[in-house]
């Protein structure tokens, strides 16, 4: 699925998990923005980056949840914005 932004979804599994695949060193932040900005367009609540290029196991894949109100641009507002 393409964005007009320039961004292109890579898979969505079970129309439940946007999984997003990445081959680069080290995740940037950019990179789970990127999957936040998807979860938050397409109304899902998890996504996964599957980083094939990391080279211990167990940072291959991150986990994103999108349990934040629509107008939360970052953990952060949205926690202080709540408090």
């Amino acid at each position: 699925m393409k964005l007009d932004c320039g961004y292109g979804l890579d898979l969505i599994v079970e129309e439940g998990v946007i999984l997003e695949i990445k081959a680069v060193e080290h995740l940037a932040p950019i990179h789970h923005e990127q999957l936040l900005s998807y979860l938050r367009f397409f109304w899902k609540k998890v996504g996964l980056i599957l980083n094939f290029r990391e080279p211990v196991l167990n940072n291959w894949l991150k986990r994103i949840v999108n349990g934040f109100p629509y107008w939360a641009f970052s953990a952060t507002a949205a926690v202080n914005r709540a408090g």
